[in-house]
């Protein structure tokens, strides 16, 4: 799995199909059947309103509404039992994905040169891109199939406002642009954002350690450097937060002007 040097988003489909292809295939299927059921609903109880109208005045029999009735119950009972199907399709690809692509990657960690760990920015990139290395491939899928889910509804769902009103279509597409600009920008912004706070918070997790791992309490009590560590860590604490804080209220305040926006 580990075949290249540079991995882009692609990779994060290429990786779960190579240690998990039935799961992920099915994870595929069942997301693009989600995608598909709101625009498909629709349809179906139009269909199942008309042959009530039907039966109503006597051109239609009442075993005519059976079929669009078990129909609409089958879209009910997939939504109803699809988290929890697609909880066990993600459980068990997790668990490949840990058997394989984890073990690769922990391998190739521990074979690397001491000169990389002793450099602080290779080691901070190590621990960025390591930790939990099948954690993030599995988020990354879920993130690209949230993406296409997200194309699909919104395609689905203007394709039938056009078939029935064509003009009803073109302020969806209008309102849709804002939202696609800022939610692109908003992207990058955060992953450069993350990756400065990712810096303080790993310098604040190896200080919280030294203050509460048993392995130092002597050193702690002999040397009396309790006090200046947890300024230390308090300092990298609150950097950190303070740049989740402002990503947050950014965040906050641009979605607040694309959904005003949209009303205009």
């Amino acid at each position: 799995m580990l075949k290249k040097n540079k991995y882009g988003f692609l990779d994060y489909i290429r990786i779960p199909f190579s240690a998990a292809p039935v799961y992920c295939s099915l994870i595929v299927a069942k997301n693009l059947i989600t995608a598909l059921i709101p625009s498909a609903r629709i349809f179906i109880l139009a269909n199942f309103i008309d042959t009530a109208n039907s039966i109503f005045n006597g051109t239609s029999q009442v075993p005519d509404i059976y079929p669009a009735l078990i129909i609409y119950a089958l879209t009910i009972a997939y939504n109803y039992f699809s988290d929890t199907i697609g909880g066990f399709f993600n459980t068990k690809m997790g668990m490949k994905l840990a058997l394989t692509f984890k073990e690769q990657v922990i391998a190739k960690r521990a074979s690397l040169e001491f000169s990389h760990i002793e450099n602080d920015k290779t080691w901070e990139l190590i621990t960025r891109a390591a930790d939990n290395p099948d954690g993030k491939i599995t988020n990354g899928l879920y993130n690209l199939m949230n993406l296409i889910n997200l194309l699909i509804e919104a395609g689905s769902v203007i394709t039938v406002l056009a078939s029935f009103v064509w003009w009803a279509a073109i302020p969806s597409i209008i309102s849709a642009i804002p939202m696609y600009i800022v939610s692109v920008r908003r992207g990058k912004r955060d992953y450069d954002e993350n990756k400065e706070s990712w810096k303080h918070n790993r310098r604040s997790w190896i200080f919280g350690a030294l203050l509460v791992s048993r392995d130092n309490i002597e050193e702690r009590s002999m040397f009396s450097y309790s006090s200046l560590l947890d300024k230390k860590w308090h300092e990298l604490f609150e950097k950190a937060r303070k740049i989740r804080k402002r990503l947050n209220i950014l965040y906050f305040v641009k979605m607040r002007v694309c959904s005003i926006s949209t009303l205009f």
